[in-house]
């Protein structure tokens, strides 16, 4: 479970490892490992997560950079990890008995703890991070000062393998779980076992606590899970699950737990009737502040301490990512504070302008609660266009829907006029040639159909492809799947629509290089599963135009619109404001997208993000502008 309880990431047993997050309910997956997930962790400012398998491979996954990591080092078979509480370390324990820290950073090995040489079985960091606690197949359980690199403590007293393991929110106790069916509370200063638990009738798995650590669930191979209270009293069995539970864990919101055992079902349990404080973390390290635009050309530069970047337009977005332990306080960009982009709680933005032909720099500071802070220097290099794009590869397909022939589906008034504003702006501003746009009033199915057939047989890598679609459009809850109305559709005979599933194959097999569709309609948002706008950082022009992008601009997610649209208001007014000679589809999106929530008379949100499944590799449309 990640911090800020968003995110559950699942270990399987064939190697997959997959993230849920349970306000949305998506569940995707993350780069999966040929042999059984032994052991997984996620790093306290939830940018890491690793997982080790049987078959010997550690990986670890960089959500922050959106890709995964090998550890730069022989790590034996991984059976236990645990990352410090600054994210910064990782520490793994194997099959040989040794315990290694890696630096999460360079991925380098710190230092290797051997401990009696007997396989490690589970591992915890204490909350300050200067204690670390391991169990083994020795029924043994060892406590090593981390800083002076010595044994503090052997605590010995179980009678078999101690296969679980957690240290108390305070640090004051060690908590530890055995294959002798029981759990041990021992006192981490002195070493002496404070009490003994029992209720478990095989043995013990998994130990956690709840975030204000008033509360210890354990898991177990008999089939349950018991939550104790801080006196050692059992509060409450859960027994709805198979013979093995292999997890469970509170939510550090403590509004949930989440379970999971042998069966392919991860179960999610209501516990706000025990009244758990949220998580108050042991906040020892400024925020982490990651840039995710303008693309950074390299690594920072020790002498000056900066990060550089090379932008081609003079006018440039800054986009932050910044996360803390204790929450955020205050952003600065060169003294300018800076406000959360709605929707986006960890993300912060700020426009600057960049002479041509020169370079600025720019100081990030941020604090968070606590009062740490952190600094970035950020130095912004113009530099002109030196590729070539060619302005007669531009391709544009127009749609408007607004008369129906069957009287059961209500005509519109307003999707003619935009799409003609839309060709008027395309046509006088940026590099479409008119004899490249098609227009398509009214269209019926067939004609669609047929229209798309054209564009797929034309087409070649070498194209640039714009989509318009203004119209009704439907959403089938039932089958989760989004459709269009052309001007023969007839209600609920969807054999007449237009599937989001069919449009999503013509533009996987359009052969054009970039292709992106932009729909004006009730429920669009459908097209995609729609991912943050900011997930992947803005990279040069030339880096996005190479790059194949299959990417989708929705006037609203699954809600309905108004006929009369300031989407596309707002759409074609910043086509028409934009004086930077090249601006792709991400930027344009970014500039309009508050606009679009702030004026429209039902609070609809704009969508942007790739169209899963129809081969993007991370580019992006680029609108040139004439002259």
């Amino acid at each position: 479970m990640t911090t800020n309880s968003r995110r559950i990431i699942i270990g399987g047993d064939k190697g997959s490892l997959s993230v849920y997050e349970p306000a949305s309910q998506d569940v995707w997956n993350l780069p999966s490992h040929a042999a059984k997930i032994n052991a997984m962790a996620v790093s306290y400012d939830n940018r890491f997560v690793a997982a080790s398998s049987e078959d010997g491979n550690v990986s670890l996954y960089d959500f922050t950079e959106s890709k995964p990591l090998k550890l730069n080092g022989a790590t034996g078979t991984v059976r236990a990890l645990s990352f410090s509480p600054t994210g910064l370390v990782l520490a793994s324990g194997n099959d040989e008995g040794k315990v290694s820290l890696w630096n999460c950073i360079t991925r380098e090995k710190i230092q290797t703890f051997q401990s009696t040489g007997q396989k490690i079985l589970c591992l915890a960091f204490s909350p300050d991070g200067k204690k670390l606690a391991w169990g083994s197949v020795d029924n043994v359980v060892i406590v090593w000062d981390v800083e002076d690199n010595k044994q503090i403590h052997a605590l010995r007293g179980h009678k078999d393998w101690v296969r679980a393991i957690a240290f108390s929110r305070d640090g004051q106790s060690l908590t530890t779980g055995s294959y002798d069916k029981t759990i041990r509370h021992w006192n981490t200063q002195t070493g002496e076992l404070n009490s003994t638990l029992t209720g478990h009738r095989s043995w013990v798995t998994d130990l956690n606590y709840s975030p204000d650590g008033k509360y210890l669930i354990s898991s177990g191979a008999d089939g349950q899970a018991i939550i104790f209270d801080k006196a050692g009293k059992m509060t409450q069995r859960i027994t709805d699950l198979s013979q093995v539970v292999c997890a469970s864990q509170f939510s550090y919101d403590g509004r949930f737990i989440v379970a999971a055992d042998l069966t392919p079902v991860v179960k999610l349990y209501n516990c706000t009737v025990l009244n758990i404080e949220p998580w108050k973390p042991f906040d020892i390290t400024p925020p982490s502040v990651v840039i995710l635009s303008p693309k950074l050309l390299a690594s920072k530069d020790i002498a000056s301490g900066s990060r550089k970047s090379s932008v081609h337009q003079s006018s440039v977005r800054l986009l932050l990512e910044v996360n803390d332990l204790s929450g955020v306080t205050e952003v600065l960009v060169n003294g300018n504070k800076l406000e959360r982009i709605e929707g986006y709680p960890d993300r912060y933005q700020f426009n600057f302008s960049v002479p041509i032909n020169t370079e600025s720099t720019l100081v990030i500071n941020a604090t968070d609660k606590i009062g740490n802070v952190a600094q970035e220097k950020l130095l912004v290099e113009h530099k002109p266009f030196s590729g070539t794009i060619n302005k007669d590869k531009y391709y544009a397909l127009l749609i408007a829907n607004q008369v129906y022939s069957d009287p059961g589906i209500v005509s519109l008034d307003q999707p003619v006029k935009d799409m003609q504003r839309l060709r008027q702006a395309l046509l006088q501003y940026y590099s479409f040639d008119e004899k490249n746009i098609t227009v398509m009033e009214n269209p019926n199915r067939n004609q669609l159909y047929a229209a798309l057939d054209e564009l797929q047989a034309k087409l070649d890598k070498l194209d640039n492809l714009l989509i318009f679609y203004a119209g009704h459009g439907y959403w089938d809850e039932q089958l989760q799947q989004g459709y269009w109305l052309p001007s023969d559709a007839e209600p609920n005979k969807r054999s007449t629509w237009l599937s989001n599933g069919t449009l999503r194959d013509y533009i996987g097999g359009i052969g054009a290089r970039h292709t992106l569709l932009v729909t004006d309609a009730c429920f669009s948002g459908g097209i995609f599963k729609s991912r943050s706008i900011f997930e992947n950082a803005s990279a040069a022009i030339e880096t996005l135009y190479l790059r194949k992008s299959r990417k989708a601009m929705t006037s609203g997610t699954l809600e309905k619109v108004p006929d009369r649209s300031v989407f596309i208001d707002f759409l074609i007014r910043r086509l028409e404001q934009n004086q930077e000679p090249y601006i792709t589809a991400e930027e344009l999106f970014s500039g309009l997208r508050r606009e679009v929530i702030n004026n429209s008379p039902n609070n609809q949100v704009p969508q942007y993000g790739e169209i899963g499944q129809t081969g993007d590799e991370g580019g992006e449309f680029i609108f040139i502008r004439k002259n």
